[in-house]
């Protein structure tokens, strides 16, 4: 830098300096006259408040925990709305079950109360695999995994393939796949 440019940069400095100072002082002398104090009124700021007051701008810890509380209270009350429409789906899922099965019957001409005279022999039998097939395929599966293997195997083996395929999708991965694959060596 030269000289000249030199002597014009503070020049310049000098004059922005002083409208700023000439400025604050005007502020100043305004806030006074008005009765307002400028650094309360900057402590309003969320940056600048900060820098003015004294002490940080917390939140204090009981109004965390008091938030934190009423949140959890809230994800108890929507964890237990998800619990009730889970169920609720569970109701209509087997009541379209049921319903289907209703209309499989009437669409194949089979009366349900009309049996032939060969499953009137395993009367027992059938009834329990048309029990099975009714039922729930989560409680279905629940009964299936503590009954005796081979019984459960057999009653598997009975049921229609959707039927199996929802109870086996309700049961525990380890437990369906042993069932997977005794019915697949059968």
């Amino acid at each position: 830098m030269t000289m000249k440019e030199n002597r014009l940069f503070k020049q310049v400095f000098y004059i922005v300096l002083m409208i700023l100072l000439f400025l604050l002082a005007v502020l100043l002398i305004f806030t006074t006259v008005t009765g307002k104090n400028i650094f309360q009124e900057a402590g309003r700021l969320p940056v600048v408040g900060k820098l003015f007051s004294g002490e940080e701008a917390t939140v204090p810890r009981d109004q965390y925990e008091k938030e934190t509380n009423q949140l959890r209270a809230k994800l108890k009350s929507e964890e237990e709305k998800v619990r009730q429409l889970e169920l609720a789906l569970d109701d209509r899922e087997n009541e379209i079950f049921q319903l289907e099965r209703q209309l499989e019957q009437l669409e194949s001409g089979d009366n349900p109360e009309e049996m032939p005279e060969e499953e009137e022999e395993n009367g027992e039998w059938a009834s329990l695999i048309k029990t099975f097939e009714e039922m729930k395929p989560k409680n279905a599966s629940r009964i299936l995994i503590q009954m005796d293997e081979q019984t459960a195997l057999n009653i598997m083996t009975e049921l229609k393939e959707e039927t199996r395929a929802r109870i086996l999708e309700k049961m525990p991965p380890e437990n369906a796949a042993v069932f997977t694959s005794k019915l697949a060596d059968e």
